[in-house]
């Protein structure tokens, strides 16, 4: 179970909890369930891309690289979002080309 889902239960269970004492609190208990079945489409968005970026198409490995940038469905992380940039560009997505630009210029 990764890092944002064991977070989102924790945190679940704890609201769910507190709803059941406080009836006033059912409102957080629908914007937790919702907000759990957004994170859960963001990942299933997530592994389709990877699975399309895998299969070596340079728009599927450029939105992954967007993904790592900015967190969407997975943690922060820059070397993979450089990875799949790297991959895309060298396929001639130029916005993957300019997006590794971006990166390779700040140093990441």
């Amino acid at each position: 179970m990764d890092h944002i889902r064991l977070v989102t239960l924790v945190v679940g269970l704890v609201l769910l909890g507190c709803a059941a004492r406080d009836p006033g609190l059912a409102p957080l208990e629908e914007r937790l369930a919702r907000a759990r079945a957004e994170q859960e489409a963001l990942h299933q968005r997530l592994e389709a891309t990877r699975r399309a970026a895998q299969a070596g198409d340079p728009r599927a490995q450029r939105q992954l690289g967007e993904m790592y940038a900015a967190g969407r469905g997975t943690a922060v992380d820059h070397a993979q979002a450089v990875r799949w940039y790297r991959a895309a560009a060298d396929r001639g997505d130029a916005e993957a080309q300019y997006r590794l630009g971006v990166f390779l210029d700040y140093g990441v």
